[in-house]
């Protein structure tokens, strides 16, 4: 079921109590601690995530997809520079969100 389709099937008090919980619960999120968490990402895809710590893992992640990416890129077609656009984006995240981004042990 979708958000829209449960909000949907609240009466009038219910939704006001969801607001409030709502309300509640992001003020909470908002109040916490903040960790910077790192991703290697070339703006639509995001080859890596990496603890406020792991910054040089970062950076070797960035330095190996460079490479895949510079053997595979046509280096006399100027429209090739796309393809080598690339960073490592610093996101400050609550520590919630920072703990659920590492917890299934996928990133970083």
């Amino acid at each position: 079921m979708s958000t829209t389709d449960f909000l949907n099937s609240l009466d009038y008090d219910q939704l006001r109590f969801c607001r409030d919980k709502c309300n509640e619960m992001i003020k909470s999120i908002q109040e916490e601690e903040k960790k910077v968490a790192w991703a290697v990402t070339d703006g639509s895809i995001n080859f890596g995530w990496f603890r406020t710590e792991d910054y040089l893992k970062a950076v070797k992640c960035l330095e190996s997809v460079a490479v895949e990416r510079w053997e595979d890129s046509d280096k006399s077609n100027p429209e090739t520079r796309r393809w080598l656009n690339f960073a490592i984006d610093g996101q400050r995240l609550p520590v919630s969100e920072y703990d659920k981004l590492f917890a299934d042990g996928q990133w970083g």
